[in-house]
């Protein structure tokens, strides 16, 4: 039998929960972590979690205490995609010997809500249109008034603690269910179990005071938390799972809380807040190292991670309007990944292929072009062997020429077919400036990516930009570019 929720009234201090819906719209994943840490210093593992929780964004988590091989359980929503990264984060934790995760794909029983109600669809896109509103909740700037009120009757807002307050001395248990493999290959026979599983539960037979039944990946297909006044029903329903389908193969894992648990409530990730407001959409998916650097490297504070990301979305959008190519929006976040690695020697490949990419492009062009303007490569090369200035001496290849005879080749080109770039940033010291650039990174000692990198992308940014630049006034050649002579 579920407990119900009073209509009105809210307590001191709420431990506030939202539905699943509204985490589902924020792109967020109910995930939970098994962890066994031996021995258990609660102080530490506490503002180790807690540093955690806030490298993604989270304010609050659940967790409790267990008896078992299990010390504790962490119930925690995170941004679509990080639960492994979430995990490997906690395997550092020290004495931490073994963690085992979970992720939720359906909340067929989503605790702390009335089991045979769902909020309303135009209730949660009033909702979820007003993340400031959500903000407000959760920091608990607003803790009552008639929307909160409308949020809580509209069962897209709880106050988890109120479940619980009308059990006396409430025992809380876990169950994680696993079943044959060729089970889950079978919709309807799977179906009909959770089926099954949840009408148990709901029977007086049962004496589940309230219980929650998730369906997900990891350490379990099903898992299922109970609340009950007799220790004895947790066992009692997992005799009748075990008489009931073990020609299905299901096997069991039983989870008891000691007592002790930390429910701070549960929020929507400030990532999630952020992507919603348009400031953070999917960095997470783009860059996952910035969230997740290795151990041994340092790590960036709110305001650092904030200019990351500003420059990520800005690429994005470069990318999407045509602005730069995938390949380059690739490179350009290699050479991130490797600058937040605080690597020198992977900065400098990564700003070598990036240069590259846009050299590559513009002898594409120059080989094109020079066929037509001025009948042959071979022309342009005693041109620009004439001006006797070359970075590199004579100039025997136009598949040779480094940024700054590529930059004097175009402009001979364009003067030739009386074309010109109106474009006052398109200069040769500008030009240098890259090529000193990339030879600065090449001398190690002399680059510190995490202090230096700024300016380095702003460069390599440019550089691709340009190139475009050059190709859009070849197309206003009176003739068709031909195919490069061999």
């Amino acid at each position: 039998m579920a407990l119900s929720r009073p209509k009105k009234g809210i307590q001191e201090n709420p431990t506030w929960i939202w539905h699943p819906y509204v985490h589902s719209f924020y792109n967020e994943k109910l995930c939970y972590f098994l962890i066994a840490i031996k021995p258990f210093n609660r102080a530490v593992f506490e503002e180790r979690l807690n540093s955690i929780l806030k490298q993604y964004g989270v304010d609050k988590a659940c967790h409790f205490e267990l008896l078992g091989n299990f010390d504790i359980l962490v119930r925690v929503w995170l941004i679509q995609g990080a639960r492994g990264a979430f995990e490997r984060k906690v395997t550092e934790i020290p004495n931490c010997k073994h963690v085992a995760s979970f992720e939720v794909d359906v909340a067929e029983l989503p605790w702390g809500f009335p089991k045979d109600e769902e909020p309303k669809e135009s209730d949660l896109e009033r909702l979820t249109a007003n993340p400031d509103l959500i903000k407000k909740i959760q920091s608990g700037e607003l803790a009552t008034g008639d929307r909160v009120e409308q949020l809580i009757s509209g069962h897209l807002l709880s106050d988890a603690r109120l479940f619980e307050s009308a059990v006396k001395e409430p025992i809380k248990g876990f169950v994680s269910i696993s079943a044959h493999p060729e089970f889950y290959g079978n919709p309807q026979r799977s179906r009909n179990l959770v089926k099954n599983i949840v009408t148990y539960l709901k029977s007086p037979q049962s004496k589940v005071k309230d219980s929650a039944l998730y369906i997900g990946i990891g350490f379990a297909w099903v898992f299922v938390k109970v609340l009950v006044d007799d220790f004895y029903a947790i066992g009692n329903f997992v005799d009748w799972l075990h008489k009931g389908y073990s020609f299905e193969g299901i096997s069991t894992n039983t989870f008891v809380v000691s007592g002790r648990d930390w429910n701070q409530g549960e929020g929507i990730s400030e990532f999630a807040l952020r992507e919603a407001r348009g400031l953070n959409p999917n960095v997470w998916k783009v860059v996952p190292l910035l969230y997740d650097l290795p151990p041994d490297v340092p790590p960036l504070n709110e305001q650092e991670r904030g200019v990351f990301e500003e420059e990520i979305i800005a690429m994005k959008a470069d990318a999407a309007e045509g602005n730069i190519s995938p390949q380059q929006f690739a490179a350009a976040i290699k050479f991130l990944e490797a600058v937040l690695k605080d690597k020198r020697l992977d900065c400098f490949s990564a700003l070598y292929e990036s240069i590259g990419l846009a050299e590559e492009r513009l002898r594409d062009g120059i080989e094109r072009v020079a066929a037509t303007v001025m009948k042959s490569p071979g022309n342009l090369l005693n041109e620009l062997n004439s001006q006797q200035d070359s970075d590199s001496g004579q100039v025997k290849k136009l598949s040779t020429l480094a940024l700054g005879d590529l930059f004097r080749a175009w402009m001979i080109l364009l003067k030739q077919a009386g074309q010109t770039v109106t474009n006052p940033d398109l200069t040769q010291e500008k030009f240098a400036e890259v090529t000193r650039m990339r030879n600065h990174v090449m001398h190690f000692g002399k680059f510190a990516p995490r202090e230096q990198w700024q300016p380095w992308l702003k460069n390599l940014l440019w550089l691709y930009k340009v190139v475009p630049t050059f190709e859009e006034a070849t197309l206003r050649l009176k003739k068709p570019l031909a195919k490069p002579q061999d």
